[in-house]
């Protein structure tokens, strides 16, 4: 009978020791700092709205086929690094507008719905608009106006 006893008090505290555990790594797990959400912190440190508007472009709203043959109508802001930059990628709008729809003809909807694809239909975007730059570069895409027939 002690024989049992004894196994079942190991079993107990095991099981303890497995809880506390559980319970500690869900804390852990949970009170981590959350990491930032990829549309925040566009701003620099110090820097009024005026400021960042300074460094904005809109462009122009792009309408193109889609590789479905379905089309898309998009209009994107183009956070920049500088004015400076901003100043250039006036001048250079049409490479702008050429590399958006150069991208988007070669996408379905599936490849620009929900969040996702829409970050990564930016980020492609970015690259691409950066790949164009002597100087300076596209901080971040934000997509402005969508809609896909």
């Amino acid at each position: 009978m002690t024989r049992h006893r004894l196994f079942y008090m190991a079993l107990i505290l095991i099981l303890a020791i497995v809880l506390l555990f559980g319970v500690w790594f869900v804390m852990w797990w949970t009170l981590q700092q959350p990491k930032a959400h990829p549309l925040a912190g566009q701003a620099k440190p110090d820097e009024s709205a005026e400021e960042l508007l300074k460094r904005t472009l809109d462009t122009p709203e792009i309408v193109t086929n889609l590789y479905s043959g379905n089309f898309i109508r998009i209009q994107f802001k183009l956070v920049l690094d500088s004015k400076k930059t901003r100043e250039e990628l006036e001048t250079r709008m049409f490479q702008v507008e050429h590399a958006a729809i150069a991208l988007l003809s070669s996408l379905t909807p599936d490849d620009i719905r929900g969040e996702r694809g829409l970050r990564n239909v930016e980020e492609k975007l970015k690259a691409r608009i950066n790949a164009l730059l002597p100087t300076g570069r596209v901080e971040r895409v934000i997509t402005t106006k969508k809609m896909v027939q």
